[in-house]
């Protein structure tokens, strides 16, 4: 007999378990691998659902757009990459218990709780729907674990406010600290809090993030975890609110981190580092430095020039020299290539004369993207009707709505790009009903990100010759 395959599903469910008790999903993984080893063989998954609610769904498919570890377990059954899928117990299924058990047995797969299931049953002779006792089980450990979750929700739901208001920690104590009471507000570990405080005088010294890891590897004491500093604990270490005597709540929502104006921040009552003014200069230095790296530089006519043999378009690039050349991905081969400045010149001088020639106007393209919005506001309506009347569920109507919003959202961004474009052809007519000599020089040394806004609102291309000339302007 070929030997069964396995998939391990482990899961904690929501935030606040997933940050209070992470140890249980090793814990899980190792419990099931110790029926694997009597069995079979591990051949998909682990598929770790930490954090992720698993109540609130009306359909199975709504709970894997939201649950990416639940849709790849489904997706790896249908794909037959495993006979069994195990679980420490059948409760980690949450209120889908039902939804995965139907599904399971459409796909002949068999489910099975490393605490709570009797024999496995090779492959070959198990009947879905032989024995009903799997499916109560995991009916029993969803109503039971919807149970507990309820009540850790009511308890967090009135336990965290309450230690907010009083400045303690709400669930996870940082590096730094220790805590003596629960009541109590954690107190600070002399050598790490020591540490801490040099990071922050490296960072304002101009050390790179680099350095600043570099120089707490080098001190000896090590992460919250016992492990090295990378860059990404140093700056996480950095950007911690609780060192400049701040706690916090409501920084995470369905498994998502929430930005820091929506999070709910109070005065603690442990002893802080900095104050809350460092804190948001640590911020900014941070947030410019992020900036600085990832700031792409933005040249005058990117984009805009193609060349006339292959019809690419041509982009800045380094050369000899020093010197930056434009040009196509494959130059060479009598393909045109011209220096930077030059380019900027030449183009400047054809565009500024053909626009005061052409005498373009600013209009905006016919559309029917007002009827279009008041079809889709009529659509909606109907559906949201529809639902009243109960030909819809939630679900449904839900799914429908949010698809025809996504569409009139489309329409309101074109609409508001065909507006911008209008301003923008006006501003360039009044300049080039002046001279192309003033057009000439707006081009050349205007704001770059503004001047190829405003051009490629009336050009879609400017042909590039082999022989460095402008070889004809496209007009939108």
């Amino acid at each position: 007999m070929p030997p069964i395959r396995f998939a391990i599903l482990a899961a904690v469910s929501t935030d606040e378990q997933a940050a209070a008790d992470k140890t249980s999903i090793p814990s899980q993984i190792e419990t099931c691998r110790k029926v694997i080893t009597q069995y079979g063989a591990e051949t998909a998954g682990p598929y770790i659902l930490d954090g992720y609610s698993r109540s609130g769904y009306d359909a199975l498919s709504d709970a894997m757009e939201n649950i990416p570890p639940l849709k790849s377990a489904i997706e790896d059954a249908t794909a037959n990459q495993y006979d069994i899928l195990i679980v420490d117990n059948f409760d980690r299924f949450g209120d889908l218990a039902y939804m995965i058990g139907t599904r399971c047995k459409k796909l002949k797969k068999q489910i099975y709780s490393a605490r709570q299931s009797g024999r496995v049953v090779p492959p070959a002779e198990y009947d879905p729907y032989a024995d009903d006792s799997i499916n109560i089980h995991m009916h029993v450990g969803g109503i039971i674990q919807g149970y507990r979750i309820n009540k850790m929700r009511r308890g967090y739901n009135i336990g965290i406010p309450a230690r907010l208001d009083a400045g303690l920690h709400t669930l996870q104590i940082p590096f730094g600290y220790e805590l003596q009471r629960r009541d109590q507000p954690a107190i600070p570990i002399p050598d790490q809090t020591a540490l801490i405080i040099k990071m922050k005088n490296w960072l304002f010294d101009g050390l790179s993030l680099a350095e600043i890891t570099s120089r707490a590897n080098d001190s000896g004491i090590p992460t919250k975890r016992g492990k090295r500093w990378d860059i990404t604990g140093v700056r996480r270490v950095l950007e911690n609110h609780y060192y400049a005597g701040l706690v916090a709540s409501g920084k995470t929502k369905l498994h998502k981190r929430l930005p820091r104006s929506q999070w709910t921040l109070k005065p603690g009552s442990h002893q802080a580092l900095w104050n809350v003014e460092t804190y948001n200069e640590i911020l900014a230095e941070l947030g410019n430095r992020t900036q600085g790296r990832t700031q792409k530089a933005i040249y005058t006519l990117s984009g805009l020039c193609v060349c006339a043999l292959c019809g690419e378009t041509m982009y800045r690039g380094g050369g000899q020299h020093g010197r930056s050349y434009l040009s196509c991905n494959t130059w060479g081969n009598h393909h045109p290539m011209i220096e930077s400045k030059s380019a900027l010149g030449l183009v400047a001088h054809a565009v500024a004369n053909a626009i005061h020639i052409e005498a373009v106007t600013p209009s905006i393209k016919s559309n029917s993207w007002d009827t279009d919005m008041q079809s889709l506001i009529a659509q909606r309506t109907r559906v949201q009707d529809g639902y009243e009347t109960g030909i819809y569920n939630s679900s449904e109507a839900s799914k429908k709505i949010n698809a025809i919003e996504k569409q009139i959202d489309g329409i309101k961004r074109k609409i508001h790009a065909a507006e911008m474009c209008s301003v923008r052809r006006k501003t360039l007519l009044e300049l080039a009903r002046q001279t192309p000599e003033a057009l000439q020089i707006w081009i050349q040394t205007g704001d770059a990100a503004e001047v190829n806004r405003v051009l490629q609102s009336i050009i879609s291309g400017i042909i590039i010759s082999p022989d460095q000339t402008v070889k004809s302007i496209e007009f939108l």
